[in-house]
C-alpha cells in the first residue's frame, strides 16, 4: 500500500549562539555593550555556537487512515519532526513525502490572523489549505457550530480567550477535508467537554480512511485514539509498535519503575500505631516486575504490624492504572473482615480475579489509616505489576480497550 507519510533519515539540527562566558541567549543590550567594548579594544568577537540535534536520522512510513502516536519526553523530537512534515520547518538533512491534502494544528491559533474575525480566519485557513470559497462555505457553518463561537463569529480572534482561540482552529483543520490531519499538544488548552468532541471527530477522520499524527502527553486520550505508537528519546526513534506496548515503551524509558515487592527499612514509621513490614504480589521480587496474564488472577499480599489496637482504623488499597487513574479502591473492611482486632503482626491477602483488568501496568497506593482523620503510613507506586494479553482474537488491536476488560456473559435468545 502506498505511504501517506514517508520519512527518509530526516536530522534537525539547530545551532544555539554562545557568549565568551559560556552563557546561552544573551539579550540584545548585552550583544551591544560587549560589541561596542570590543570594537573600542580593536578586536571583532568572534561568534561560539553550540549544536544541538533535534533529530537524528529518522526514518518512518505511516500507510494511509492510519492514527498514529509519537510519544516521548519533553525535547525528544516530536513538535519538530511535526513542524517538518507542515513545512513550517526545512529538515538539515533527509526528506519528508507526504501525499494528499495537510491540515495542521501545531499552536494555538496557528495560520490566524489576530485582526480579522472568525469568520475570516476560516476563509483564510481554508484558501491556504488550496480550498475554494464556494467549499468553505459550504462547511462554515459545521465548522463554527463544532467549535462553539457563534456569537462571536464576527469578532476579531485577538480577542477570543485562548480556549476558543483552539476550538476555532481544530475546527478549521478536522473539518476542511484534509487527507492527514497533524495535531500537536494543543488540546489541553480546551475544556473536558470539547476534548471529546476533538477525539471523536479525528476518530471519525480515520474511520474516512484519512491520516491522523498525534501528539500528546496525555496517555489516556492517546490510547483512545491511535493505534500504533512511535516513541522518541533524544531526538532518535526508539520504538515504533502498537500502541499498549509503545506506551509500556515510553514509561519505562522514563525510569523509576516500582517493585513487586516492597520491604520496610528498619526505621520505617516506628512512630505509628501500625506500619507496613511488606507488601507485595504473591511470587515477586524487590528488583522486577511482576508480569501476570489476563487468564490469571493477581494475588496481594500485606504484613502489618500493629503495636496499639484503633478503633475505625482501615487498610485501603487502590489500583491505579500507567494513566494515573484510579481503577478500583478495596479494603478487608468491605467484607466485613476487621484485621486490627489484635496486636501483632497480622498477614493479609486479596485477589483481583482473572480477566478483570485490562492489559497495561499497574501500582497499588495502600494507605494504614482512619479515614477523614489521620494516616498511619502510606505507601504509593507499591507494588506494582504488569498485565498482559494471553489469548488471541480475530477482532484486531483495538480489543479489550477499557480501565477494566472483563470478559462478561452474553446470551442469545
Amino acid at each position: 500500500m502506498t505511504s501517506a507519510i514517508s520519512v527518509d533519515s530526516i536530522s534537525k539540527c539547530y545551532r544555539i549562539r554562545q557568549s565568551a562566558r559560556g552563557k546561552y541567549g544573551t539579550d540584545l543590550a548585552d550583544d551591544l555593550v560587549n560589541l561596542f567594548g570590543s570594537i573600542v579594544r580593536g578586536r571583532i568577537p568572534r561568534s561560539s555556537f553550540h549544536e544541538f540535534w533535534a533529530l537524528r536520522d529518522v526514518s518512518l512510513e505511516i500507510r494511509p487512515g492510519e492514527t498514529v502516536a509519537l510519544l516521548g519526553p519533553n525535547g525528544a523530537g516530536k513538535s519538530t519532526l511535526l513542524k517538518i512534515l507542515s513545512r513550517v520547518v526545512r529538515p538539515t538533512s533527509g526528506s519528508a513525502t507526504l501525499k494528499g491534502r495537510v491540515g495542521s494544528l501545531l499552536e494555538v491559533g496557528t495560520g490566524f490572523h489576530p485582526d480579522l474575525t472568525g469568520r475570516a480566519n476560516v476563509f483564510l485557513a481554508g484558501a491556504i489549505l488550496g480550498l475554494s470559497r464556494a467549499e468553505i462555505r459550504r462547511r462554515f457553518d459545521e465548522i463554527v457550530d463544532f467549535a462553539g463561537v457563534e456569537a462571536f463569529v464576527d469578532t476579531p480572534v485577538k480577542r477570543y480567550s485562548s480556549g476558543m482561540y483552539t476550538r476555532l482552529a481544530f475546527s478549521v483543520a478536522a473539518h476542511l477535508e484534509a487527507d492527514i490531519l497533524l495535531v500537536d499538544e494543543v488540546l489541553a488548552v480546551g475544556d473536558a467537554q470539547f476534548q471529546r468532541k476533538c477525539l471523536g471527530r479525528m476518530d471519525a477522520v480515520a474511520s474516512e480512511g484519512r491520516t491522523v499524527v498525534f501528539v500528546s502527553h496525555n496517555l489516556a486520550q492517546v490510547r483512545s485514539l491511535c493505534r500504533r505508537g512511535i516513541v522518541f528519546e533524544k531526538g532518535r526513534l526508539s520504538l515504533d509498535t502498537g500502541i499498549d506496548e509503545a506506551i509500556s515503551g515510553y514509561l519505562s524509558s522514563l525510569g523509576g519503575s516500582s517493585p513487586s515487592c516492597w520491604i520496610a527499612p528498619p526505621d520505617h514509621a516506628r512512630e505509628a500505631p501500625m506500619r507496613f513490614l511488606r507488601v507485595g504480589v504473591a511470587g515477586g521480587g524487590v528488583e522486577e516486575l511482576a508480569v501476570r496474564g489476563t487468564d490469571a488472577p493477581i494475588d496481594l499480599e500485606f504484613d502489618i504490624e500493629i503495636d496499639r489496637r484503633e478503633r475505625s482504623a482501615q487498610l485501603a488499597v487502590r489500583i491505579v492504572n500507567d494513566e494515573g487513574l484510579p481503577v478500583l479502591t478495596t479494603a478487608p473492611e468491605d467484607v466485613g473482615l476487621d484485621f486490627c482486632s489484635a496486636v501483632g503482626r497480622r498477614k493479609l491477602g486479596v485477589r483481583i480475579p482473572a480477566g478483570l483488568l485490562a492489559p497495561g501496568r499497574y501500582s497499588c497506593l495502600c494507605n494504614l489509616h482512619i479515614p477523614g482523620v489521620v494516616s498511619f503510613d502510606l505507601l504509593d507506586g507499591v507494588p506494582a505489576f504488569e498485565v498482559q494479553e494471553t489469548r488471541t482474537t480475530t477482532r484486531g488491536d483495538d480489543h479489550r480497550k477499557g480501565v477494566v476488560a472483563p470478559r462478561l456473559d452474553w446470551n442469545l435468545e
